[in-house]
């Protein structure tokens, strides 16, 4: 429940006072609005109107989607005060984005946050970058150029019955620009006083009659950050990315061929159990990441309106964290074939296979078992699109059929139904299955967590099921007017086979010396209960100058142990999601290409985490001389000298806080 603080308080004040500013401020009121805005020129019906892929595997309008779904579009990332994919999920309803330190981040959709947090399926291009490891995502190393993205799709809800596993409670899909988008150079270069440096540039041609290519690099060097003690911590980073891509376009096919590699340095501080007073050791470790991607996807369009995608990708990584050695390949194949519509229905087919080899080298408190692990992953699915009613009534009807090495045959259903009784409203319901399948931790893994005079208490995974959801949502899209849309979504989510860690009988061992005890927690799925929610998306076009979006999203979570269980750590999920999330969002177009862009976001407490509910204001003004040049300032998260967002539940990671910042940035187009 939102209490009542000064904070508060004083954020609405502010708000207020800058409406009321905007609105009766004679310089803005009579200002005509800036042929370079592009925001304010894509009206309410192109925002409804764009083009998504990740709710149905094809292309289809937003109003149209049967799905709780968000876009970000270039705009709105030019006109954000993100420099990274995190930052600019922050105001996403019903995504919890929360930092652990200065180089990691906590991000979840409808509950269940945490540093890995292992329900989220994120895709760039449709490629995974979901780790098997830990399961989650290693965001630090995701620093995608934000200027080559075209969109991001985020799904909140289920998405197993076209990709798989792991896309329980969202899918995020970052789709890049096709190489005839970029074309020509641009370059940017920034810094401040917690992004202290960041550049790139990117150049595009034309390759033969058909084709295109773009060629890019990007560098970024991240400052400390600070203990809630107001030292100074050790969680700088460092990021550095090289990457092409090309694509050729013909009248019924299109290829595109692209690739990247990356190196990622970040510092970390964190604490291991000892059998010594305190009983904890705390380090300060560099961790190192590293890796290429090649994917290739082929379309192919016939005339009989049946198309066929075959995509295919080589993934390549390197880490070294908490003094873990991991070295990952992933091949992946993908083919896809829309059938021609006959009649009412337009059916989908797929199949896919996905080959890992893993190989970790561990230590006496970090390992995986066996050290070298080779698995598949093979799934097929179908999903049939039927007309009831011409234009008005369509029922999707699908489901993923997926086999792993851990737990065998998973089945992931779903019914998604939207009726549109006109142009401005769309109703829409869905019911769906989903499964997350164990990690590599805890099929056969080993973390030390606590230490006590030879007694090691430590996580040990084995004999881990995978995690059901049977998932029900209901929504509402409404374009009122010309300048005011609604998009509201609620959701109730029953879960079984949750992971709890149960406690076992001690074991005396010798390794790590000296000879202790050793007291297991155990992976198993003794946990259950119900969520529920509702989230709201309210765009409003007030004068032809000024946009404001308002974002809030609920959540109630209701976790059980079963009778049997001797959990002692997970009760404390249910209250390591915010209930409670708010952003607002104002864009105003003043005189002289000069635009002004203020963002209020309120997050609710975390009361099992100890983390207080906070406020932020982010404010970006940016001037664009020419078509080709733009200089903007950006203060960051003013409204505080420093706060806490998220602490780890399981991996010693010390917490720092988020700091009070300014940069600026210079973007060259030639």
């Amino acid at each position: 429940m939102v209490r009542p603080s000064f904070r508060l308080c004083h954020g609405y004040v502010v708000v207020a006072m800058t409406c009321l500013y905007a609105a009766t401020g004679s310089a803005v009121a009579e200002a005509p609005k800036s042929s370079l805005a592009q925001l304010a020129d894509m009206s309410l019906e192109d925002l409804v109107d764009v083009e998504i892929s990740s709710v149905s595997k094809r292309t289809e309008k937003r109003r149209d989607a049967a799905a709780a779904v968000h876009v970000i579009t270039p705009e709105m990332i030019r006109r954000s005060t993100a420099t990274s994919i995190p930052g600019l999920l922050r105001t996403v309803p019903g995504i919890h984005v929360a930092r652990l330190d200065a180089n990691k981040w906590s991000v979840s959709s409808r509950g269940f946050s945490g540093r890995y947090a292992n329900s989220l399926l994120v895709l760039i291009d449709g490629r995974s970058v979901y780790t098997p490891f830990f399961s989650g995502v290693y965001w630090e190393t995701r620093d995608v150029m934000l200027e080559n993205v075209e969109r991001i799709e985020i799904i909140r809800g289920s998405g197993g019955s076209l990709w798989g596993a792991n896309a329980v409670n969202g899918v995020i899909n970052i789709v890049t620009k096709a190489a005839s988008d970029t074309q020509g150079g641009m370059v940017t270069i920034g810094g401040g006083t917690e992004e202290e440096f960041f550049t790139s540039l990117r150049y595009g041609g034309t390759v033969g009659e058909d084709g295109h290519y773009r060629v890019y690099g990007e560098f970024s060097e991240h400052d400390d950050g600070a203990f809630e003690s107001g030292d100074r911590a050790n969680d700088a980073w460092l990021s550095a990315r090289i990457g092409t891509r090309f694509d050729w376009e013909w009248d019924d096919s299109h290829l595109t061929l692209q690739g990247d590699l990356f190196g990622v340095d970040t510092s970390q501080t964190y604490a291991t159990p000892s059998f010594q007073f305190p009983y904890t050791r705390i380090h300060d470790e560099d961790s190192y990441f590293s890796g290429g991607n090649l994917l290739g996807r082929w379309r192919k369009r016939f005339a009989n309106d049946a198309e066929l995608t075959l995509q295919g990708y080589y993934d390549r990584s390197e880490s070294n964290i908490f003094t873990i050695d991991e070295d990952r390949n992933t091949f992946d194949l993908e083919v896809q074939y829309q059938l021609p519509p006959r009649q009412r229905h337009e059916i989908l087919v797929g199949a896919g296979l996905r080959y890992i080899d893993d190989r970790t080298d561990g230590t006496d408190f970090v390992s995986v078992s066996p050290e070298s692990q080779r698995r598949r992953l093979l799934n097929v699915f179908i999903q049939d699109r039927i007309t009831l009613i011409e234009n008005r009534l369509l029922l999707t009807a699908g489901t993923k059929l997926e086999y792993n090495d851990f737990t065998g045959i998973e089945i992931q259903p779903s019914l998604r139904l939207a009726w549109t009784p006109n142009d401005q409203h769309t109703v829409w319901a869905a019911i769906s299955r989903a499964v997350r399948t164990p990690s590599l931790v805890e099929d056969g893994g080993r973390v030390a967590s606590q230490g006590y005079p030879r007694i090691l208490v430590a996580l040990v995974g084995e004999d881990f099921e995978s995690e059901e959801l049977l998932s029900f949502e209901l929504g509402y899209r409404v374009q009122a007017t010309d300048s005011l849309l609604l998009d509201i979504a609620a959701f109730y989510n029953r879960y079984e086979k949750l992971r709890s860690i149960e406690l076992g009988f001690p074991l005396l061992e010798s390794n790590p010396l000296p000879l202790h005890f050793l007291v297991p927690a155990r992976t198993r799925n003794n946990l259950s209960g119900i969520t529920y929610g509702i989230e709201a998306t309210l765009d409003w076009r007030l004068k032809p100058w000024w946009s404001m979006k308002f974002n809030y999203a609920f959540l109630e979570m209701d976790l059980r142990l079963d009778a049997a269980s001797v959990d002692l750590i997970s009760a404390g999920i249910d209250d390591s999601s915010p209930e409670q999330q708010a952003s607002i969002i104002n864009h105003f177009d003043l005189p002289r290409n000069t635009e002004l862009d203020v963002i209020f976001r309120y997050v609710d407490e975390l009361p099992s985490l100890g983390v207080d509910d906070y406020l932020t204001l982010d404010v970006r003004l940016g001037w664009r001389p020419t078509d080709d040049l733009e200089v903007s300032i950006v203060g960051h998260d003013l409204l505080d000298t420093a706060h806490g967002e998220f602490e780890s539940m399981f991996v010693g990671t010390l917490p720092t806080d988020v700091q009070r910042g300014v940069y600026g940035k210079l973007t060259w187009k030639f």
